[in-house]
């Protein structure tokens, strides 16, 4: 009975993330793989959906930007600049896997990938040079289905009907960061329609487009240093970003990015449980291409793997788990 509750608990602290269009990967022994699906099937009971689905997330720290080299010449300030009330349509595709040991026991949840069709559009400046945009997902597909336990496979195509037509937002503030995604859920979304919510907003957290004041060309490299927020853990991010290629108003973004967060308490919403984090580390890599003009990138590839060691008690007993959790975006180069 414990063994069963810390799967359990091994799967939701974990948040349940799964991997979307990665590639095929070697199958896990039959027994690791129906323990995992059987602790996510009675997750739904332990873990419900946020109180307040579309409450805004605090707002992390604010980021600062340092050039390190100023590039090629010629160099010129490069900003971003859609019209005013500019709508256009994005397709990208996020996949999350997640594996995890508990105890010493192995939790592996089945990968997810999903395909987001949505329309963005520029709503109105905000405050302090921050822009606010507006979305709404027009479809959504849940890809590779056919390789899903029934019951989760069945559970996430519900999930991924509910989810299309609702309407979110987001901002960008003066540096080109996205910050404040909010997707409007209904007041009874299940575990699995918040999970793919979460696999959207961190897709959307990716497009980020941020330019130092100066005057820059090819190859000019700089760092951000901000805060982002995790669910419920908060962490330090730093990134890098050099320009690979500049023609004109189309831009390519090559960035490496890494994360920490200092150990913390928190419980999952919709828990009670106290849950440590004892360390916590992550490290990306991406590439984005672009135009100044459009509101929406040409093309992204982005990467980001996460580990995360906590601790916990399950029925008193003193309990320890290492998650890993890989994530990709991806968005088509777009047809010229």
């Amino acid at each position: 009975m414990r063994w069963s509750i810390i799967l359990v608990a091994a799967v939701s602290l974990a948040g349940c993330k799964q991997k979307p269009d990665s590639t095929p990967q070697e199958a896990p022994p039959k027994a690791a793989t129906e323990a995992a699906h059987d602790a996510e099937e009675s997750a739904k009971a332990a873990e419900a959906p946020p109180a307040e689905a579309e409450a805004e997330p605090a707002a992390p720290a604010p980021p600062t930007l340092e050039l390190v080299k100023p590039g090629k010449k010629p160099r010129r300030a490069l900003r971003w600049s859609p019209p005013p009330g500019q709508k256009e349509r994005l397709t990208m595709r996020v996949d999350t896997e997640l594996d995890a040991v508990v105890a010493m026991l192995n939790a592996k949840a089945a990968p997810r990938s999903l395909r987001f069709e949505l329309t963005v559009q520029r709503s109105q400046a905000v405050r302090d040079g921050a822009q606010a945009f507006a979305f709404t997902v027009d479809e959504a597909r849940l890809l590779g289905a056919d390789k899903l336990p029934d019951k989760a496979r069945k559970a996430l195509e519900e999930a991924t009907a509910t989810l299309r037509g609702l309407q979110g937002r987001y901002v960008v503030d003066a540096l080109g960061t996205v910050e404040k995604v909010v997707i409007k859920l209904p007041s009874a979304a299940s575990r699995e329609l918040w999970n793919l919510a979460q696999d959207l907003e961190w897709g959307l957290g990716r497009l980020t487009l941020p330019f130092p004041e100066e005057p820059i060309g090819a190859g000019a490299t700089w760092t951000i240093d901000r805060g982002v927020k995790h669910g419920v853990i908060q962490a330090t991010e730093v990134s890098t970003f050099k320009i690979t290629k500049l023609k004109k108003q189309l831009v390519t973004l090559k960035a490496k990015v890494r994360q920490t967060a200092s150990p913390q308490t928190f419980q999952n919403p919709g828990t009670t449980m106290d849950v440590k984090l004892t360390e916590y580390s992550a490290k990306g890599a991406g590439r984005i291409t672009w135009d100044l003009t459009r509101l929406l990138p040409r093309s992204a590839k982005v990467t980001l793997t996460d580990t995360r060691h906590l601790f916990y008690k399950v029925e008193g007993q003193p309990t320890t788990m290492t998650a890993v959790t890989r994530r990709s975006l991806t968005i088509p180069a777009a047809r010229p």
